[in-house]
């Protein structure tokens, strides 16, 4: 399970970020069963995080196995995050991983090609500790960023039986391990950690001026948003979708091989065209909420409708977008894509 914008609301508003989490987890509940297991948006995880996980009710969080983290520690272990009494954090082993995500197919890397039983034995050697050995990476990793002419199908055609000819492995899933392990030691997450470029924290989202703006601006919104929801639901639905991380993404102005990435991605000629888009588009929102509002203070009497108590909407959007039939679309500007914001990590 994970948000239902794929966004930032956990480093926005914690309130949204549980809303957003129980619609997802109502969509996975009713395809598959009950969620254990939680995936925030980009591995994105610090204390406050992951005790609010736990208190939604989470066994199990996926994380980054950040070298600033972990120092001299593994990342094959289960942890637990200070503050959490029964979370467990499972973290990436992000070299193994990425061997696959990205330098798979780089005729530049020392290990290409990689071959099955090749990649079977540095997962067999992996060095004590290890308990297990955490492989995140993203479904567009197969097809997408490593193409069907690269040969990734038929290695990972071959790779199961190639890892389970050492009879002390076996694949589990998050949930089965963590109900199988112990933490072995607490972990203070006191800044935000990600998978996302090398410096794997927020400097993706919200690393410059352009984008910390958007996103302040965005989540100041929301208290409006909500009461303008009660009369026009397909507000709080455009809102939300303005809150998928891939819109401050792309304003991203970094520099070297992240910028590189980040490029490859965005639809914008450049991150100041990105910027100019969102923020257009929040102005017509934000246009569109104080008509609503004003139109529900005239209706009543000339009483404020922006101070009418909040509590009730704040339960009726908990479970998820209100029901309406048209649901508004964000203004942006013809070209940019849907979300595909997952894997936004160092090359």
């Amino acid at each position: 399970c994970e948000t239902s914008q794929h966004g930032l609301a956990s480093v926005g508003d914690l309130d949204e970020f549980a809303a957003q989490v129980a619609i997802q987890k109502k969509t996975v509940s009713d395809l598959f069963g009950t969620p254990t297991s939680f995936r925030n948006t980009e591995l994105i995880m610090n204390n406050e995080i992951c005790r609010k996980v736990e208190e939604l009710g989470f066994d199990c969080m996926l994380g980054e196995g950040a070298d600033r983290l972990l120092d001299w520690r593994s990342p094959q272990v289960p942890y637990r995050a200070k503050g959490c009494e029964r979370l467990k954090l499972l973290l990436r082993s992000y070299s193994l991983s990425d061997d696959i995500a990205f330098r798979f197919s780089n005729p530049k890397w020392p290990n290409y090609p990689l071959f099955a039983d090749t990649y079977a034995d540095w997962l067999h050697d992996v060095p004590p500790p290890a308990q297990f050995v955490g492989l995140f990476m993203d479904y567009e990793t197969f097809g997408e960023h490593q193409g069907e002419q690269t040969g990734i199908f038929e290695f990972m055609r071959h790779l199961p039986p190639k890892v389970l000819e050492d009879k002390s492995f076996r694949f589990r899933t998050p949930a089965q391990v963590c109900s199988e392990r112990e933490a072995v030691q607490e972990l203070n997450i006191d800044t935000s950690v990600s998978w996302a470029d090398e410096a794997r924290n927020l400097s993706a989202w919200l690393g410059n001026p352009m984008q910390r703006t958007v996103h302040e601006q965005l989540y100041a919104m929301r208290s409006d948003v909500l009461l303008a929801s009660r009369l026009r639901p397909e507000l709080l639905s455009t809102w939300r979708e303005l809150t998928t991380s891939d819109h401050v993404y792309y304003i991203a102005t970094a520099n070297h091989s992240d910028g590189e990435v980040h490029d490859y991605f965005s639809p914008y000629d450049s991150p100041h065209a990105a910027f100019v888009t969102v923020m257009t588009a929040l102005d017509d929102l934000r246009g569109e909420v104080r008509k609503c509002l004003a139109g529900a203070s005239l209706a009543v009497g000339g009483r404020d409708a922006s101070n009418a108590p909040s509590e009730a909407v704040e339960a009726a959007a908990a479970d998820g977008v209100p029901r309406a039939k048209s649901v508004a679309k964000p203004v942006i500007k013809p070209g940019t894509p849907t979300s595909k914001s997952a894997g936004r990590r160092k090359k």
